[in-house]
């Protein structure tokens, strides 16, 4: 999920499970494992280790790791795992989690830890749904450490707080909230507009903020702009108004924290706090904004409709900021096209090795759209938003981080299954464009002692038809042992091996390949057994699965087998206009069988679940299974033919009749904007068929289901119009209170 590098080098790398590796640099194949905390994060969804940051003072006695991850235990428990990476039915809107940002010490020379994890944020942060949780880490260059965290809200519905019976107790709690005086949901990234002078028993959660902390205790870094203010909870934040800050990056020579914000229909935004040590706190307008506009949906709740008509009202006053670049889901960036988007990923430049044509510019990256950007600086340094610049395709990042020597490095999940994953390095390909490594290999299993494996790299090029040269690591330790476009090897030790080939041209550009060979071995088979491909599933069903394994060495292989491993995956593909990106839901490791919840999940969308077995040998086999799921037809109808309906996130607005597909037994979210004009004439929304609010939740039937709004024409009034007014619980005029009447159009 993330690499960070320390002084001396050592390459830190996060996985998503719980698992932290170091590399003794870039070339190192053998890592050390540091921990395994499989026991206390919480990997379901988008969720997991995501944060990472090597103390600048590694290696000189400040020798610490901090790592920010979803907790697997509810807001005030203490003792994970709470849900064993598993969401039962009974489990709320999306396992109630929190988060927990940490440090440890690593032995700079074994690579050890030392002692035990020390608490430095716990218990702020209410993680409701499976994404919009714990996001970055990185040292600023004031040497405080920064951190950024979601809304914790829900990715489907409008969410107010009123999902799941409020367990984040947000105000007006314990009343259930409404569109009107809801504080929750993704309303959590604007807590601090409630908070300070405001309601008694109203502490700010850390929701949709980026945080400036000290790096020893865990407690706001002094000169924070809230410290002091009278709410202790809040001291910590220093921008707000955030959807999922997921990656961020400070811009070199300066103190200007550049982020990327993921959006939810509409836009996706890059954010810029100018200097983190000022006193003004950012507010960057989620969820009353997405964008450059007011949300269509949010926009209509209280604390919305206060912070976009009336921001006077508001208890404390922080700085509206817009986006310094944002783009929208449907339209190409720089010849990028995409429906879905999630900015998930930024870095700069930094000079070497990459032209200076690209000194000081943002590095982005996209991975719905699996595309990567360059925004160049414009002539005051700034990257500028007219000069952006595709560089690559096909680039599924969840993290770009610069390499010591200035590369840039893209860290590219994979299927997010083990074995799957990597780091890739941007090269600058210049004039003379780098050869393209093949390997070709006879068998990929073999007999130890006998097989003679034969590797063949003749089918390498270069786009400048220039001769090359071969070099073949064959063992996998680091080392080239052989040279030519063909070799073979015998191995005398069963196992695996990672066989390289890297090719070279006259200019000294190269490429490398890898393939995998086993010895001794066969590779095992693997079969799901339940469920078929056959089965449906409504939202919120327990789908429960089994498999096998079986192997010529072994034979039938069981998560108990000696040296055998086990692992599921559960992926759920959305597939938007037929541009299909994934979500892991879950993982399982060590098991033959279990059992999980249907997702709800925006359609069209469906469910893979794959087993991977391994032999002793690590020789592995797959088999995948697809789930769809049932799905009903929704219509919404108009009175007055015209008039615009939505349903979902209020970002597509239509004249009705709307039309869509829903998976059955899943929540949808419909409105009707008011007022609306057309030509002369103005309507005002009166009710719905189904006598929900003008905008309200809906579970998905299991038959088709149309929905009809009545709007009523408003009359233009003539004449005068009278008007009164009290005071609830006296104080009239003459009583010390004072009244004044405001007429508009």
């Amino acid at each position: 999920m993330s690499v960070d590098f320390a002084p001396n080098g050592d390459a830190f790398v996060i996985e998503k499970n719980g698992r932290l590796k170091v590399f003794e640099g870039l070339e190192d194949p053998s890592p050390t494992v540091v921990v395994e905390w499989f026991d206390r994060v919480f990997p379901t969804g988008d969720r997991g280790l995501l944060g990472l940051a090597v103390d600048p003072g590694y290696g000189s006695g400040r020798n610490y790791v901090y790592l920010f991850y979803t907790l697997d235990e509810l807001p005030g428990g203490t003792n994970p795992p709470y849900w064993n990476d598993e969401c039962p039915p009974d489990s709320g809107a999306g396992c109630l989690v929190t988060a927990r940002l940490s440090r440890i010490e690593v032995d700079p020379i074994t690579h050890s830890l030392v002692g035990n994890e020390q608490l430095l944020i716990d218990d702020s942060l209410c993680l409701q749904f499976l994404s919009h949780s714990n996001g970055d880490l990185a040292f600023g260059p004031d040497g405080y450490l920064y951190a950024s965290a979601g809304d914790g809200a829900s990715y489907d519905l409008a969410d107010y707080g009123q999902l799941g019976g409020n367990p984040c107790e947000d105000p007006p709690h314990p009343a259930q909230p409404t569109p009107q005086n809801g504080e929750g949901g993704a309303l959590r990234s604007q807590d601090l507009l409630t908070s300070f002078g405001g309601e008694v028993n109203d502490p700010v959660l850390l929701n949709g903020a980026v945080l400036r902390i000290d790096p020893d205790t865990g407690q706001a870094a002094p000169g924070n702009p809230l410290n002091g203010r009278g709410v202790a909870s809040d001291d910590r934040i220093i921008a707000h108004g955030l959807r999922n800050p997921y990656r961020f990056a400070f811009r070199p020579g300066t103190d200007e924290l550049w982020l990327g914000d993921v959006g939810w229909g509409t836009w996706e935004e890059i954010n810029v706090i100018n200097d983190v040590d000022d006193t003004v706190v950012e507010n960057f307008g989620w969820p009353c904004y997405e964008g450059p506009n007011p949300h269509p949906t949010y926009s209509q709740y209280g604390l919305c409709q206060a912070l976009i008509n009336d921001p006077s009202s508001l208890f404390l006053q922080t700085s509206l900021t817009p986006g310094h670049f944002s783009y929208v889901h449907g339209e190409s960036v720089a010849g990028c096209p995409g429906v879905s988007s999630a900015v998930t990923g930024v870095a700069f430049s930094a000079g070497t090795p990459y032209p200076t044509q690209y000194d000081g510019s943002l590095f982005f990256t996209d991975f719905a759209r699996r595309c990567l950007w360059v925004m160049n600086a414009g002539a005051d340094g700034v990257p500028d938003p007219n000069r952006i610049e595709l560089l690559a395709t096909d680039v599924g990042a969840v993290d770009l981080v610069i390499a010591p020597n200035g590369s840039l490095l893209i860290v590219d999940p994979g299927s997010f299954q083990n074995g799957t994953g990597k780091i890739r390095r941007l090269d600058y390909i210049g004039a003379n464009q780098p050869p393209s490594a093949q390997i070709s290999v006879n068998t990929l299993n073999g007999t130890v002692g006998v097989t003679d494996f034969v590797f063949d790299g003749s089918g390498s090029s270069d786009p400048e038809d220039q001769s090359l040269t071969y070099q073949w690591d064959l063992d996998g330790d680091g080392s080239f042992d052989e040279t030519g476009a063909t070799t073979s090897n015998i191995y005398t030790s069963a196992g695996s091996y990672d066989v390289r080939l890297r090719v070279t041209d006259p200019g000294g550009a190269s490429s490398d390949a890898t393939v995998t060979v086993y010895a001794s071995n066969t590779p095992p088979t693997a079969a799901i057994t339940v469920p078929q491909p056959t089965d449906t599933f409504d939202a919120g069903d327990i789908i429960r699965f089994s498999g096998f394994g079986n192997d010529g060495e072994d034979g039938p292989l069981s998560p108990d087998t000696q040296g055998a491993e086990w692992e599921w995956v559960l992926i759920q593909h959305h597939c938007p206009a037929s541009e299909c990106h994934q979500h892991v839901m879950n993982a399982w490791t060590g098991i033959a069988g279990g059992s999980f919840t249907a997702p709800d999940h925006e359609y069209p969308s469906y469910l893979e679940l794959i087993l991977t077995v391994r032999d002793s040998t690590g020789s592995p086999g797959s088999a995948s299974v697809e789930l769809q799921p049932n799905t009903s037809i929704i219509t919404l109808e108009s009175n007055v033919p015209g008039l615009n309906l939505y349903a979902g996130n209020g970002a597509q607005q239509d004249p009705a009749p709307v039309v869509l597909e829903a998976i059955q037994n899943g929540q949808l979210t419909i409105g009707a904007p008011s007022p609306q004009m057309i030509g002369d004439l103005t309507y005002v929304f009166e009710s719905w068929s189904d006598a929900g609010a003008q905008v309200h939740d809906i579970n998905v039937p299991a038959d088709d289901l149309t929905l009809t709004a009545t709007f009523a024409e408003v009359d233009r009034l003539v004449g005068d119009v009278s008007f009164g007014g009290g005071f609830v619980g006296g104080g009239g005029p003459g009583s010390g209170w004072s009244y004044l009447w405001n007429e508009s159009s």
